[in-house]
């Protein structure tokens, strides 16, 4: 029974991947994005199993190098078919998209079961096989062979999917660079922030102290973006990593404007102005609760 199942899955993946062209990686390039070469389909309650989702004939082909789905709920798949003309028998997917909060790879074997990894911020940081910002995920597949892979994502920010393809050492290479760019930046940060700290230290200008928290604020925000700070602050706090954004955010937008009311003074020479900037500050400060309840 089970190698029926088998057979049959095989053959409907087999006429699917009539319609879609392989994505032949011979290693002889640098790891490339295959957005073009995939199909998707929309779950939209986020139910559909690999069963499921391998029997269906409704797949849209993505015309984009990084298939952008915009905010929704919906879980998305892609499908795609992976050859390796590399020596190496297996390949790394790197889905340079840190925020994803569900990333499933499903890789199909030659008995008809499937080759299954998790990853995404849902999970604890120390889960990743590879500790890199990014989500790098294997796809078992031997010389000049070809496999099918359908790819399950599932967020509730933006929805793009960056799929690079590589062999493990290009892959870790790059992800390994990615994050050291974040490092250095990090770096740069903190020199400001310790330096402009000193001076409101000596100074007692409060347009320093703002300025010191904003330089804090920015560089939260932006590592968290790039997924840095859930593997160098907070790995195992994944309540933090999923709010991180929205509340790191809001903070830089207070801050700014509460900055330019003291640094310009412009509660004696411009009243109306600062009256619309306490509006915006207000703004920012309700959607920090709001950001925590649940409505992104």
């Amino acid at each position: 029974m089970k190698r029926c199942f088998g057979s049959l899955l095989f053959i409907l993946c087999f006429f699917r991947g009539l319609a879609l062209d392989p994505v032949i990686f011979s290693g002889n390039t640098p790891p490339f994005l295959i957005g073009k070469s995939t199909e998707w389909l929309e779950d939209k309650d986020g139910h559909l199993l690999i069963t499921d989702v391998a029997k269906r004939n409704d797949f849209v082909a993505s015309k984009l190098d990084v298939p952008n789905f915009g905010l929704t709920t919906s879980a998305y798949w892609l499908h795609f078919i992976l050859q390796n003309n590399t020596p190496d028998d297996e390949l790394l997917l790197d889905v340079d998209q840190p925020l994803t909060d569900e990333v499933d790879l499903y890789v199909s074997n030659d008995d008809g079961t499937w080759h299954h990894q998790a990853a995404g911020d849902f999970l604890p940081f120390a889960q990743r096989k590879y500790h890199f910002s990014s989500f790098l995920m294997e796809v078992p597949v031997k010389h000049g062979a070809q496999v099918h892979c359908y790819l399950r994502v599932k967020n509730h920010e933006q929805q793009q999917v960056p799929v690079y393809i590589g062999t493990p050492v290009q892959q870790i290479n790059r992800a390994a660079g990615n994050d050291l760019l974040m490092a250095v930046y990090s770096g740069i940060l903190l020199v400001m922030f310790f330096y402009n700290l000193f001076l409101y230290a000596g100074i007692k200008d409060r347009s320093y102290l703002y300025y010191v928290i904003y330089i804090l604020m920015i560089g939260l925000a932006q590592i968290t973006l790039k997924g840095f700070a859930f593997k160098t602050l907070w790995g195992n706090n994944i309540w933090l990593q999923n709010h991180a954004t929205y509340i790191f955010s809001s903070l830089v937008g207070i801050i700014v404007f509460v900055f330019i009311k003291n640094f310009l003074n412009t509660r004696v020479i411009v009243p109306k102005l600062t009256r619309m900037m306490d509006i915006i500050i207000a703004g920012y400060i309700l959607c920090i609760p709001v950001a925590l309840a649940g409505y992104y």
